[in-house]
């Protein structure tokens, strides 16, 4: 028997090239057309399945363990304040509209507010990313951070938590951050609406993150 779990929409990353792309949907077509048993863990990805492929799937939801303690005090350690700081914990890819985010940021006029970028900025699209913003000092690339309690801690306290994945299915990092209660700003797409639900608010472009920005206090 071939169960196959399908997780996102891979040959949607922008940071593929064409052929790679072509290549990845045409393995994504076989994986379909040939699994016995197909799983989605994501709503968004069980409807594009069935609509592209006619093809029913499981969907299998999972969750994120919900912290019984967050620490203020680890706020320190990066020299920010409690609801005093916009944040982004991602890849440093094309498709997580990090770029995006930062402009509608730069547009607006909460520049004395710190941006606190959470990943490996050692990347192509990394390395383009530091070198675009590095003269506003307030966007602040920390780099990968791996422990959960200064990961809770960042999403629960910041000010705005901004996920732009675009191409799905359901992100982890967006359940954990649901996990604290953070204040949550998504990519307006099929993905992260069925996980999120009311519970956020959405954007899709850069004025939407300006005026977001503009209005919160």
């Amino acid at each position: 028997i071939w169960i196959t779990n399908m997780d996102g929409l891979e040959w949607k990353r922008d940071k593929w090239k064409w052929h790679i792309k072509l290549l990845t949907k045409y393995m994504e077509k076989l994986a379909v057309n040939n699994s016995d048993f197909i799983v989605s863990d994501n709503v968004g990805i069980k409807n594009y399945y069935k609509s592209k492929f006619y093809k029913d799937s499981k969907y299998i939801a999972y969750g994120a363990e919900i912290p019984k303690t967050v620490f203020v005090d680890v706020l320190n350690e990066y020299s920010i304040n409690k609801f005093e700081f916009f944040l982004i914990i991602a890849r440093m890819e094309p498709e997580n509209k990090i770029e995006m985010i930062l402009n509608g940021y730069v547009s607006s006029n909460a520049h004395n507010i710190p941006f606190i970028l959470v990943g490996n900025f050692k990347t192509n699209f990394g390395r383009f990313l530091t070198k675009k913003y590095k003269k506003f000092k307030n966007i602040r690339f920390i780099g990968g951070l791996y422990s959960k309690k200064k990961l809770d801690s960042l999403r629960k306290f910041a000010l705005i938590y901004f996920h732009g994945h675009t191409v799905g299915g359901t992100n982890p990092s967006l359940l954990e951050a649901m996990s604290v209660g953070a204040y949550i700003s998504a990519n307006d797409n099929i993905f992260n609406r069925s996980v999120l639900k009311k519970n956020g608010v959405y954007f899709s472009s850069e004025n939407d993150i300006t005026t977001l920005i503009n209005s919160t206090d």
